[in-house]
């Protein structure tokens, strides 16, 4: 089976964006109704809503920024680059 013939595809690229970016709102929206136990919370960021949501949803994207960044800078070659 090759996934590239899928990815190659615009429509489907763009549902599974649809599908992930309706995941990450309920992820948000199931947070705020989640009980917090005041004698299980250890930081300050686990009394505000999302903040894990959000923060892996940045963590994420910034892995993939870095490392395309990284990719460009001293990763990339030519496609000749074995021919010379």
């Amino acid at each position: 089976m090759d996934l590239a013939k899928y990815f190659e595809d615009k429509a489907f690229v763009s549902k599974l964006k649809k599908v992930g970016y309706a995941a990450l709102v309920l992820v948000v929206v199931l947070d705020f109704f989640s009980p917090r136990h005041e004698d299980h919370i250890h930081a300050v960021t686990d009394r505000i809503p999302a903040f894990y949501a959000f923060y892996g949803f940045l963590a994420c994207y910034l892995i993939l920024v870095v490392s395309k960044w990284l990719g460009k800078l001293f990763l990339w070659k030519p496609e000749d680059y074995y021919d010379e």
